[in-house]
């Protein structure tokens, strides 16, 4: 160093100690032989190196330099350094005063630098492994008392330091990167090393090793698609089978964490059929709860009304591993479906049934429905035309007659055609699923034979599975379903 009465094991570096004796004076001779004795405190045996004077045909004599093995060099110690010039064929023909110098530092450490553990390998997936991977320590020098603090070179803005960790038995210390650590990383090279912290001080720091994380590819299938749940095949969204407000989920996906930022939207055509995007999340930073219930929000009915029926939608979900990370958003796989505005609706006409007398108790099958003739005399028949009431192949049942209609999906409204005597009218009730009373009427009351359209209008977050229609007095005939869903 600069003082020659310090010798500073930091800069020694682990490098031999140099004794340098200056030849210049005319009492050094070239081919003298230097004798240098090294002492220090708290050791017996002296170091005795050995040097020649030598010249350069350009400059003169040279410098020589006397090295003492670094291992010779003990810090907190005080040491002495003589020589003396032995000439060939003379013998001892001068000796130095005595050097002193204090040492002070420590002695650099070899450190190896942190490595990947099994089964993990670099560059790293972040995907596959939903527990992150383990970064290993390993001194087998440590002492104890000894700690280890995993580094990260360059971290992104206001990433947490890593924290003192005491070696196991095994002389090593595992550090978990997680998930979202490797996520806030992803497409980049992070670089890891670590410092060795003894006696309430760092003792020295390894060398840095490089570790690749691999980009998350966009729509990479082992991510989760948003959910509609009230699209349940994950391809139509039918708002006639359900009331009110949409939701849309996300499942907690691999490196969540409340750094994430999330946007969520949802793509198609308007009405008039521009694009159109209605957004639900818009730098939306997760919260703890979202961390292990997902992502829940509403879609509202309003909203997609404003779409195109038939259209396709795409709902597309993105998540920013963390604002200060300076990467690209991880783009999830999209669900797409198709929307469906327009009502459903369901014809029966009763031409796939067989022309003929239906006792009690005789149960029809049709497309849409299943016909059960539950008491007095009924008929598939084609005797009577009156459209659009009455067309083609039609159910005819007698007087005080009674057929149950089950439909095999319930509807909303139904609406049928009719053609029976004045008085009584024929009348219907109309049952839920759990054989609960919907609603009931009857035709109106005329003195005469009346051809109409029985309307059985929507009730209110109710569905009509059982239909059951009873004849007055004089016959009717049903026929022309509609049912809408």
């Amino acid at each position: 160093g600069d003082d020659a009465s310090i010798i500073d094991l930091e800069k020694l570096a682990g490098n031999p100690l140099l004794l340098v004796v200056i030849t210049k004076d005319n009492r050094f001779a070239v081919g003298d032989e230097i004798v240098a004795t090294y002492t220090t405190t708290g050791q017996t045996d002296p170091v005795v190196v050995w040097g020649k004077v030598e010249e350069d045909p350009f400059i003169g004599k040279l410098p020589c330099f006397l090295e003492v093995p670094n291992d010779k060099v003990f810090a907190g110690s005080k040491v002495t350094a003589v020589y003396e010039v032995h000439r060939p064929n003379v013998g001892l023909v001068g000796n130095s005063s005595k050097a002193t110098a204090t040492v002070t530092g420590s002695t650099p450490i070899d450190l190896l630098p942190p490595s990947l553990v099994a089964p993990a390998i670099n560059p790293i997936d972040v995907l596959a492994y939903p527990k992150g991977v383990t970064v290993r320590i390993e001194y087998l020098g440590a002492q104890k008392e000894d700690r280890a603090r995993l580094v990260e070179v360059n971290p992104p803005a206001g990433s947490p330091q890593f924290p003192l960790v005491e070696f196991n038995s095994d002389k090593q210390v595992d550090t978990v990167l997680s998930p979202a650590f490797l996520a806030a990383r992803h497409g980049k090279i992070m670089e890891l090393r670590w410092n060795l912290n003894r006696n309430g001080g760092q003792a020295g720091k390894s060398p840095a090793t490089q570790m690749s994380v691999l980009k998350i590819a966009d729509g990479d299938s082992r991510l989760p698609s948003p959910k509609v749940p009230q699209a349940p095949d994950d391809k139509v969204l039918d708002l006639n089978t359900f009331e009110g407000n949409a939701d849309v989920t996300v499942l907690p996906w691999i490196g969540i964490s409340t750094d994430n930022i999330v946007t969520l939207k949802l793509l198609g055509k308007a009405t008039d059929n521009s694009d159109c995007t209605i957004p639900i999340l818009t730098n939306h930073k997760i919260t703890e709860a979202e961390k292990t219930s997902g992502i829940k929000e509403i879609l509202m009915r309003e909203q997609l009304l404003t779409l195109k029926h038939d259209t396709e939608l795409k709902v597309y979900f993105e998540v920013l591993p963390s604002p200060a990370s300076n990467l690209a958003p991880i783009i999830f796989p999209p669900l797409n479906l198709k929307l469906l505005k327009v009502p459903l609706v369901m014809l029966e006409d009763f031409e796939t049934g067989t022309v003929g007398g239906v006792p009690v108790g005789t149960v029809m099958d049709f497309p849409s429905m299943v016909v059960t003739a539950l008491n007095g005399y009924a008929v598939i028949t084609t005797q009577y035309y009156t459209p659009p009431f009455i067309t083609g192949k039609y159910l005819y049942f007698a007087p005080g007659g009674t057929l149950r209609f089950t439909l095999k999906r319930p509807a909303k409204s139904i609406r049928f055609g009719s053609a029976d005597a004045s008085n009584p009218p024929l009348r219907y009730s109309c049952y839920d699923e759990n054989i609960e009373l919907v609603k009931a009427g009857s035709t109106p009351v005329s003195e005469r034979p009346i051809d109409v359209w029985v309307e059985i209008t929507e009730t209110p977050n109710r569905t009509i599975k059982f239909i059951d229609i009873t004849d007055g007095r004089s016959g009717s005939r049903i026929d022309n379903f509609s049912l809408y869903y």
